[in-house]
């Protein structure tokens, strides 16, 4: 399955692959792997057709629950319950992706760490 996220990206907090959305008033989605994500935190959701759920493809939500226990999901603020299902295709060509792309303005939460290998 192709990724198009990095385990260890160089930069922070970094996109996510999408496994799965649920259909609810407040979607959970399901990353790869554990995300760095954190409330407050607004995210973009990249979904290709093949997926199902096209309806959230370009939306962005703000994420408003993120699960210690559970690091590979989190919930946002989008109603998905009149959505078409998500679905990961057998073999898909692209990867559905959860990239961040800003915060709540009273916050500084995701934008402190660099993780640049310079000395």
């Amino acid at each position: 399955m192709p990724s198009g996220a990095e385990l260890f990206p160089t930069f922070t907090p970094a996109l996510a692959t999408i496994t799965g959305i649920t259909r609810q008033q407040f979607a959970v989605v399901q990353t790869s792997f554990a995300h760095t994500f954190l409330v407050g935190q607004y995210i973009k959701f990249l979904i290709p057709a093949e997926y199902g759920m096209n309806q959230l493809n370009g939306k962005t939500g703000l994420i408003t629950l993120v699960f210690p226990a559970f690091p590979d999901f989190f919930v946002t603020d989008i109603d998905s319950s009149l959505f078409d299902s998500f679905v990961v295709p057998a073999a898909p060509l692209q990867s559905a992706q959860a990239v961040p792309s800003g915060e709540v303005a009273t916050t500084l939460l995701g934008a402190t760490k660099n993780v640049l290998p310079y000395p």
